[in-house]
């Protein structure tokens, strides 16, 4: 009877097999949970960083409009010159040509006179500045479809970043 009862208490310290997997199966559901809300709150920041960069941006267009009464030219030094600097790791492609990917966009006609900056964020959102507020958008056909359609006719255009074989922000 001894015996016995020294099986019993061996059998009774280990841990099935159906009970292994059942741990297993919680911990697979708590850490997919887990990576699906990261992922959420992730594309949120990324999403508020390129709505930030483009009121800055925006800001410091007009600033320039109000003491030159001209927007910045479409060009690196241009902008440069007025103070944008991105924030580069928040940025995602909302435009692809030629095997470049591209996801910032400067559009200015001084003839008007009107500004958009068009963004794409990593979360695949498309975000535009114009007229003093920053507002999610749809992207259109092509960078000539898609000033025109932000309210800046027969515009000059710049692509401040280019993900294809340079690889490199312009700015």
């Amino acid at each position: 009877m001894l015996k016995n009862s020294a099986v019993e208490q061996n059998q009774a310290r280990g841990f099935t097999i159906v009970e292994l997997l059942i741990v297993v199966v919680v911990i697979a559901i708590l850490a997919a949970i887990t990576i699906v809300s990261y992922n959420g709150i992730q594309n949120r920041t990324h999403d508020s960083t390129i709505q930030s960069d483009l009121r800055h941006f925006g800001q410091k267009v007009n600033l320039h409009f109000s003491e030159f009464n001209t927007y910045p030219n479409a060009s690196v030094s241009a902008l440069t010159a007025v103070g944008i600097k991105p924030t580069t790791g928040s940025y995602g492609a909302f435009y692809e040509t030629g095997g470049n990917q591209y996801n910032l966009l400067y559009c200015v006609n001084n003839t008007t006179p009107a500004v958009a900056i068009i963004a794409g964020s990593k979360s695949g959102k498309v975000y535009v500045y114009k007229n003093g507020s920053v507002t999610e958008t749809s992207w259109g056909s092509g960078s000539g479809g898609t000033c025109p359609a932000q309210g800046v006719a027969s515009p000059s255009h710049y692509w401040l970043y280019g993900m294809g074989p340079s690889n490199k922000w312009e700015i």
